[in-house]
């Protein structure tokens, strides 16, 4: 990143040490909030419902991704629908 605005933003190059730890600092809170998020989505994804205050409170209290949510709540659904495709016929009574 220095290299790249390092020309540009004189205070990128003195600043180095310190933006890299700002964004290791974020990249593990980030980490943290996808952990948690996941712990608590995923009894919710096997519920089978997410109603929007379960996908707010995921945002707002964890800071879990809304469209992550959204594309994981796909997937379950996809999943299911070609599950449940996929599954054989019932055998006709004999």
């Amino acid at each position: 990143m220095a290299r790249l605005l390092g020309p540009v933003y004189a205070e990128v190059r003195t600043q180095v040490e310190r933006i890299a730890e700002v964004v290791r600092s974020e990249e593990e809170r980030f980490g943290v909030a996808l952990r948690q998020g996941m712990e608590r989505l995923a009894p919710l994804l096997e519920r089978g419902t997410l109603n929007p205050q379960e996908v707010f409170y995921l945002h707002d209290t964890l800071g879990f991704p809304i469209e992550l949510t959204a594309q994981l709540a796909k997937e379950r659904r996809e999943a299911s629908a070609t599950g449940a495709e996929s599954r054989p016929a019932a055998s006709p009574p004999r």
